[in-house]
Formats: C-alpha cells, structure tokens, sequence
C-alpha cells in the first residue's frame, strides 16, 4: 500500500459513519485493509467487515474453539 493508499484508507478510518454499533465494528467498502486499530487503541484491533477475509477470520477466531469443544464432548 502506497502513502497515497494508506491516507485513503486512513480517511475512511477516521469516518464515523464507517463505525457501527457504538463505534465497535468497522464496516467500510473502500477501505482495503482487513485488520484495523479500534478508534480506542487500548481495546485492540478489528476486522473490516466490508471486506470478505474478514469473514473468514471471525468464523476462524469463532469456529476454531466451538469444533474443539464439541470434538471434546464428543470423545467421552
């Protein structure tokens, strides 16, 4: 991502209307970036959810551990 890139994305990061529910979720189409900063930096990163690997990443970072534990229920 060149600088002129990463001020666009920036842009849209510093919109508030690209912050849903209370400002905790990012949902910004023109946005490339998949990982962002929280307008909190103290809480983290997010995904932006206008873009498809996000989807992939939450059902990973979600999915992950609920088919580890129903794996272990299964086993006894």
């Amino acid at each position: 991502m060149d600088d002129l890139q990463w001020r666009a994305a920036q842009a849209q990061w510093e919109d508030p209307a690209n912050w849903r529910l209370f400002g905790s979720c990012y949902y910004a189409p023109r946005d490339p970036r998949v990982w962002v900063r929280k307008r909190e930096p103290r809480f983290g990163w997010t995904t932006n959810f206008a873009h498809p690997a996000a989807w992939f990443w939450v059902a990973a970072i979600v999915g992950v551990p609920v088919t580890l534990t129903i794996l272990r229920i299964a086993a006894r």
